[in-house]
């Protein structure tokens, strides 16, 4: 879900706006840091006063003894947030990147600080998205031609 806009593709071929991918629950990225595996996936997570929505289940895990050091969620009420990269400095802190969308924001790049103790403040908008995502890999019109022209 996104915050409502203009979509000019979505208009031309009159289908609904175009749908986000928020991927799979397949890990992209694992750091090592001070002998800590860190990673994050997407996941299925519902505030205490919110609808479901996307978000992020993150992992520190102690790498000479494969056991779980940490791990918790990151979630914003009424908001999604996907795709997750976690980055990591010397002294063991670091931060959490991702995209949100939801319908206050047009999809957006935002973090949270993590360190071993977890997340630490707020979630902060880093660069947010100007429009709604209207691109022509997201309705179903298009998808045939594209299979079409890739053979």
């Amino acid at each position: 879900m996104q915050k409502s806009g203009s979509t000019p593709l979505a208009d031309l071929l009159t289908e609904r706006e175009n749908l986000l991918n928020s991927n799979d629950d397949r890990m992209n990225q694992v750091i090592l840091q001070g002998g800590t595996l860190w990673g994050a996936v997407n996941t299925v997570v519902k505030t205490s006063n919110g609808p479901t929505q996307t978000g992020i289940a993150w992992f520190s895990v102690d790498a000479k003894k494969g056991t779980m050091s940490n791990q918790g969620y990151v979630a914003v009420n009424n908001q999604s947030v996907f795709f997750p990269s976690i980055a990591m400095n010397s002294s063991g802190t670091g931060a959490m990147t991702f995209s949100l969308s939801g319908t206050g924001y047009y999809p957006s790049s935002a973090y949270v600080r993590i360190g071993s103790g977890g997340t630490t403040g707020p979630v902060r908008i880093t660069g947010g998205g100007a429009a709604p995502a209207d691109g022509f890999t997201g309705y179903q019109a298009l998808r045939w031609q594209r299979r079409r022209a890739l053979g």
